[in-house]
């Protein structure tokens, strides 16, 4: 091992311990209670793919949504407590992998949400070339 990779790796668990994560990781999805949004919730399952993916926007710089890929759906966004880790860790438009743990809501309940689980790696989409087919291009 190099000195370079092994600073690298050395870097990156101490961020890991700095911002207190431990992958994989199970959180709530948010932003989940669009007519869109709950369209896609419901042809979910659990155990879907998912990418999580850093996208700042000019009011909100730590803002992470996440996309299911079978469905090519934004389903929602990570609170931001938990996206700010992720930005700390991996830098400025990261993409990860995740998969649905399980969904909640429904009837009897007014909308379906989301438990995620995010992972550190980034296997998901690597057989392709870009990423347009996520914002439906």
């Amino acid at each position: 091992m190099s000195i370079r990779t092994f600073l690298q790796s050395f870097t990156y668990k101490l961020r890991l311990k700095l911002w207190d994560l431990e992958f994989p990781f199970t959180c709530p999805l948010r932003g989940v209670s669009f007519s869109d949004r709950q369209g896609a919730l419901v042809q979910c399952a659990d155990g879907d793919l998912l990418q999580i993916v850093h996208v700042p926007l000019p009011n909100f710089p730590y803002n992470v949504y996440v996309y299911n890929i079978e469905l090519n759906r934004l389903l929602g966004y990570l609170e931001k407590p938990i996206a700010k880790k992720l930005v700390k860790l991996f830098g400025k438009n990261f993409c990860r992998d995740g998969k649905i743990a399980y969904r909640t809501g429904g009837p009897p309940y007014k909308y379906y949400g989301c438990m995620i689980e995010i992972h550190e790696t980034m296997q998901h989409l690597k057989s392709e070339e870009s990423f347009t087919h996520l914002h439906g291009a």
